[in-house]
């Protein structure tokens, strides 16, 4: 008859719809859970920088951030990061997880035998106060990667200098006043670590040149419909989610992370390990 027929073809259409979406939706969640999160990539960044001494011309700076516990096998982080032959290793944060409560012996595992000729250097991220930073900060150091919390240091290359700070993730610094004594270096180039973004604003206002930060894991989920799954910035800086960005004068790139938080999953915000090489603007 006709009229079952006509309910036949509307039944079979609404089935084929169905099972059509339960399987695009069921292979994406595959590629969010089993791909994305470990297809990693090396991001290429070059940053042009007025005041850079002609010695630094070229540096390679490697940026790690936000393992929270993510396994290496083989050491296949290390071994990663050493063929790049980068200048300088930092590391913006969160190598740790509260979530997951990462045993403090994942840092030998995961970061054990980083080599850079300029050192490897850590800020503490907010995934790091449950094991304690102390307690931290004697592991790393057992590891040759140096944590710098709110302390700077001078990096020297042929006789010129660049100042590099590790500023607590816990200090707003909405102040430049709290840059005052960090900032005390007659005129050299600044380079500042960061676990958070929000930090941009008033390093632009002390005068940095480069900040790097991470914390935001890209948004971890990411959808032309919808917004990004993981905003944990303040608001007024849901914009600086990943990539390079300048405030007036100072730039600062912010890496999506290796690992993940709260949902296992990554979509169109890949891992990423950064590569970032210095120029000076005028060449």
């Amino acid at each position: 008859m006709p009229i079952l027929k006509a309910i036949w073809r509307v039944t079979r259409f609404i089935l084929q719809s169905v099972l059509t979406t339960g399987l695009i939706v069921a292979l994406l969640v595959f590629y969010a859970a089993q791909i994305e999160p470990d297809w990693v990539q090396e991001k290429e960044q070059p940053v042009y920088i007025e005041r850079l001494p002609e010695a630094f011309e070229g540096f390679r700076i490697v940026q790690l951030s936000d393992l929270h516990g993510k396994l290496f096998p083989e050491k296949g982080l290390v071994s990663r990061v050493n063929a790049l032959k980068p200048d300088l290793v930092v590391i913006t944060g969160d190598v740790f997880d509260e979530s997951n409560e990462t045993p403090l012996g994942y840092a030998e595992n995961a970061l054990g035998g980083l080599n850079a000729p300029y050192g490897v250097y850590y800020v503490y991220g907010n995934n790091d106060t449950y094991l304690g930073l102390s307690k931290i900060k004697r592991a790393l150091e057992q590891l040759d990667i140096k944590t710098l919390n709110d302390e700077k240091l001078p990096l020297q290359v042929k006789g010129q200098a660049v100042s590099l700070i590790g500023l607590n993730y816990t200090r707003t610094y909405q102040d430049t006043g709290d840059f005052a004594d960090l900032l005390h270096n007659e005129g050299e180039a600044v380079i500042a670590l960061a676990h958070r973004p929000e930090i941009i604003d008033a390093a632009a206002k002390a005068g940095v040149d480069l900040v790097l930060a991470g914390h935001t894991h890209g948004g971890q989920i990411k959808s032309p419909y919808m917004p990004d799954f993981l905003h944990i910035v303040k608001k007024g800086y849901e914009k600086y989610m990943a990539g390079l960005f300048k405030v007036g004068e100072t730039q600062m790139y912010v890496n999506r992370g290796l690992g993940v938080n709260n949902i296992p999953l990554r979509f169109l915000t890949r891992p990423e390990i950064t590569v970032i090489t210095l120029h000076a603007e005028n060449q």
